[in-house]
């Protein structure tokens, strides 16, 4: 009996993600068409083949906000996913630091600026410190927020960071380093 829940097990894993792939495919046809409405069905469908898989849930998430504007519908797919991971026995860092950016972009978008600065901080304490790019890149989002808050001090702390850390790199990005001045 046993062998055969395994095979079974194996049989449906091998199904679903078969699905999923048919799903992604058709996602990808229909966005290169710019049938938004019809590859957001795709790709929401394959989110909700396994409500676990957290990649999925922010590819979902992605599509919705960046192509349909359904902010709403975003933020869903991306708290759900951060509820994934902080639930799951596999835990993510990278998953996590991706869904927490996502989620304090979005809040920029819908002008929930101490929201977004919460999900920022917590980027910020999830990045090493090797990660110049990735602290980089967090201090200017934070910085654009405080200067849309109206917060001067902080806003040139931020971007005196990011510009301090993109000068540390061995190879300079121009844009990052543009984008920090």
């Amino acid at each position: 009996m046993q062998k055969k829940l395994k095979k079974s097990k194996a049989l449906t894993q091998k199904n679903l993600e078969e699905l999923a792939q048919d799903c992604y495919s058709k996602y990808e046809i229909f966005k290169l068409q710019h049938l938004n409405d019809s590859a957001a069905y795709y790709i929401e469908l394959r989110a909700s083949l396994d409500t676990t898989n957290v990649k999925w849930k922010l590819d979902a998430g992605n599509f919705v906000e960046e192509y349909l504007s359904k902010n709403f519908v975003a933020m869903q797919y991306y708290q759900s996913a951060l509820f994934q991971i902080k639930e799951n026995y596999t835990y993510d860092e990278r998953l996590m630091i991706r869904t927490l950016n996502n989620m304090g972009l979005l809040y920029v978008k819908v002008d929930s600026l101490t929201q977004a600065l919460a999900c920022f901080e917590k980027v910020r304490l999830h990045l090493k410190e090797d990660d110049i790019s990735g602290l980089s890149a967090i201090y200017r989002n934070m910085g654009s927020v405080f200067l849309r808050k109206g917060k001067m001090t902080e806003t040139q702390e931020c971007y005196e960071k990011a510009l301090e850390l993109e000068l540390e790199r061995a190879e300079i990005d121009r844009n990052n380093l543009a984008g920090a001045y």
